[in-house]
């Protein structure tokens, strides 16, 4: 008996939730037809008919606004002119004087206007012309480097290596760019020095500020080496220079590569070798510079 009471209860309790989803709607619709629109107020109705008439009977006014409360700027205010300020217009014209102006032709006529010579400006001396300009558009005459001569260079020469000279003139190498004095000439030392100067010649380059034409004109320098008997360099010493010092260190950096050197023959009469190397760097021909 429990059990069908409440599948009888289960069952009416569905048919009762149909039947309330069913009705729900018409009712709501029903609803929104007929009674809302009785229970609203007659206040919120408008007739499109009243509005029609309104636009049609009313006239286009200006919008003004109303600025009677902003601040006036006085510089934009127009100020009323004072009599003193204000332009007189004459109202009638004047009539011309025929007597006047043939007057006035006739002395033109009689005295003619003299031609006038415009006045010559004062001459300017260059030292006017130059303290008026700035001095970036003043033009300095250019200065020609002076190319050492012969007699200069020889004056340039330590006496300490023209002592060391045979015949008045220092040895030649196999570089035109190479020479040297010795010491001592007691000995053979062509093969020596000739294999010697190779070896310098493969380690000096040129330096950047020379090969860029920096240095158009060249020079030269002369050093002193000091070599024991067993060929290791005891020293070196720059005796004369008329180059940059990046110049002087690549030759010195070719001296310091050309290190250890063989042993001096037993023949060599003295307890070390002095030589006086003279490195020469030509003059440069100067470089075309190519137009962009």
């Amino acid at each position: 008996m429990a059990i069908r009471n409440h599948t009888f209860f289960l069952t009416a309790l569905l048919l009762t939730t149909l039947i309330h989803l069913l009705t729900i709607g018409p009712l709501s619709q029903w609803l929104n037809r007929e009674i809302l629109p009785a229970l609203s107020d007659e206040s919120m109705i408008i007739d499109l008919s009243e509005i029609k008439d309104q636009k049609n009977n009313a006239v286009d006014q200006p919008i003004i606004e109303d600025r009677s409360h902003e601040k006036s700027n006085p510089l934009l205010e127009e100020k009323p002119q004072s009599k003193k300020n204000r332009l007189h217009i004459p109202r009638t014209k004047k009539h011309l004087d025929p007597t006047l102006s043939e007057d006035k032709i006739a002395s033109n006529e009689h005295n003619p206007p003299q031609k006038t010579i415009p006045a010559k400006p004062p001459e300017t001396t260059q030292q006017e012309t130059n303290t008026s300009q700035s001095p970036l558009f003043i033009r300095k005459p250019e200065l020609k480097p002076e190319i050492p001569t012969e007699q200069a260079k020889e004056k340039a020469i330590p006496d300490e290596i023209k002592d060391t000279f045979r015949d008045g003139k220092p040895e030649k190498t196999d570089d035109e760019n190479m020479e040297y004095s010795m010491n001592s000439y007691k000995w053979t030392f062509n093969r020596y020095i000739g294999n010697w100067a190779v070896d310098i010649r493969r380690w000096w380059k040129a330096p950047l500020d020379y090969a860029m034409g920096n240095v158009p004109e060249g020079g030269d320098l002369w050093i002193t080496v000091r070599i024991a008997k067993s060929g290791r360099m005891e020293g070196y010493t720059v005796k004369g220079s008329n180059v940059t010092a990046e110049m002087e260190w690549r030759v010195i950096q070719a001296l310091i590569g050309s290190f250890d050197r063989p042993p001096l023959p037993e023949s060599f009469p003295e307890e070390s070798l002095l030589i006086n190397w003279r490195f020469i760097y030509p003059p440069v021909r100067p470089q075309l510079r190519m137009r962009r």
